[in-house]
């Protein structure tokens, strides 16, 4: 049985420029109690001395950052000292991750120390995304998906079929390291297919016939669902959605107006899922 598509991403933590933007709004981006007993200009300060200095000198300047007040502050300033350190020098994340305060920043450093380390051991980078709690599944996918991504743009949509010994290969060595089974097959070839068509206008499914029974479902799939994500987008705009919910035949022609991601070519999967879609969406239609 196919598994079900994975759920959406946790939220993403904010930026650096973010949280700066917000404190100096005077925001507090933590649930914690409003900090006492350092201005946040004196943070500011501090932080902006933290991050001056050489890469191999990251525990004093990893020090300073936690003697910030504001939990945000310190995390993010302990996340971009480590960081640089383990760029630039041999600072090593299992002795420097620790040391960031714990939750959200601290498992966005396992997550950052897994994508600096695949390189030089991907069985390393994969212990760090389990170390990333809340974004292990998210992190696990970026060791292999940017790979990914890189191979089907060298070849494109029209290139499925010659890409896929190649992506084949890759796959294998994921399925082995992160032993997730099918669901990694299906995430995986998900959005291998969805990397090659996103950037397809029109959207053309034809492109799915010539493969392999079981890859062409996939790339169909694959397009259907992304298809349906700009649909969603373009609900967003009133004078877009009196389009998507006008009854009538012919949806897919009829909604290549909306603009150039939702142009697809008449396709059965296509069709399925327009009046699917028309069904959850439009409340005229009994959605």
């Amino acid at each position: 049985m196919q598994p079900s598509f994975p759920s959406p991403r946790p939220p993403a933590i904010p930026s650096r420029a973010t949280i700066a933007l917000a404190l100096a709004a005077g925001c507090t981006c933590s649930t914690e109690p409003e900090p006492q007993g350092m201005s946040l200009s004196a943070q500011m300060d501090r932080y902006a001395s933290a991050l001056v200095g050489p890469a191999e000198d990251a525990g004093p300047r990893l020090d300073e950052c936690l003697t910030l007040t504001d939990p945000d502050l310190a995390g993010d300033c302990a996340l971009v000292v480590i960081r640089h350190a383990t760029t630039n020098s041999d600072g090593d994340p299992e002795l420097l991750c620790p040391m960031v305060p714990k939750g959200i920043w601290r498992e966005e450093c396992w997550f950052e120390a897994a994508e600096l380390v695949r390189r030089k051991s991907k069985q390393r980078a994969v212990s760090y995304c389990d170390r990333a709690t809340r974004f292990r599944d998210d992190c696990r996918q970026h060791l292999w998906q940017g790979q990914l991504k890189r191979l089907v743009n060298r070849y494109g949509p029209d290139g499925f079929a010659e890409a896929l010994p190649e992506a084949t290969e890759l796959h294998d060595e994921w399925a082995v390291l992160l032993d997730e089974g099918e669901d990694h097959s299906y995430r995986y070839w998900l959005r291998f297919y969805q990397a090659g068509l996103g950037g397809m206008h029109p959207l053309d499914l034809e492109v799915c016939e010539g493969l392999p029974d079981v890859h062409r479902d996939r790339c169909v799939e694959a397009g259907a669902q992304r298809w349906a994500q700009h649909l969603e987008q373009a609900l967003e705009d009133p004078a877009q959605t009196s389009i998507i919910c006008r009854p009538g035949d012919d949806l897919v022609q009829r909604w290549a107006r909306l603009g150039e991601r939702t142009h697809a070519l008449p396709h059965p999967r296509l069709e399925q899922e327009a009046l699917a879609f028309q069904q959850a969406n439009c409340m005229q239609l009994g959605g």
